[in-house]
């Protein structure tokens, strides 16, 4: 995907990211993509990203695709998967790409499937830790971290 690109997911930006994405497409007529697509991406990446402080969430990236096409198509398709990317407090449309269809049983696949989320670069794995523990109020005994389950 494009990371040229770095139009703001806002309703006045609709017709850039529909030109951008129409781009992709090419003479594409199904399984296609539009501003509703991008919306229903940030919404899905917020929805994974809601258990962490909003601070984490700046550089992420989410790549979304929701079609499918029932495992029993003897061929596969394509459709148009797109982009966006946490800048500060404002989601950005990168990008869009005509992609391998995923097949799932009747053609349905679950919801969350649809989103690959990825956490920024400034995000290590120890604060990413601390915090998810913190907030189920766990906490680990020290030393632990190289021998769990070996005292069952």
């Amino acid at each position: 995907m494009s990371n040229s690109l770095a139009i703001t997911v806002t309703e006045k930006n609709t017709a850039k990211i529909d030109a951008a994405i129409a781009e992709v497409e090419g003479r594409a007529v199904v399984r296609l993509a539009s501003y509703a697509t991008v919306v229903r991406a940030v919404a899905a990446a917020e929805q994974r990203l809601a258990l962490l402080p909003k601070r984490m969430w700046d550089g992420a990236t989410c790549t979304y695709d929701d079609t499918t096409v029932p495992n029993s198509y003897g061929h596969g398709g394509e459709s148009t998967a797109v982009a966006v990317r946490r800048q500060g407090s404002r989601w950005v449309f990168t990008g869009a790409k005509r992609v391998p269809t995923q097949k799932a049983s009747y053609g349905c696949r679950s919801e969350t499937s649809f989103a690959q989320v990825t956490l920024g670069e400034d995000v290590s794995a120890a604060d990413l830790l601390s915090m998810l523990l913190s907030k189920a109020g766990l906490t680990m005994a020290a030393g632990t971290g190289d021998q769990l389950g070996t005292d069952i």
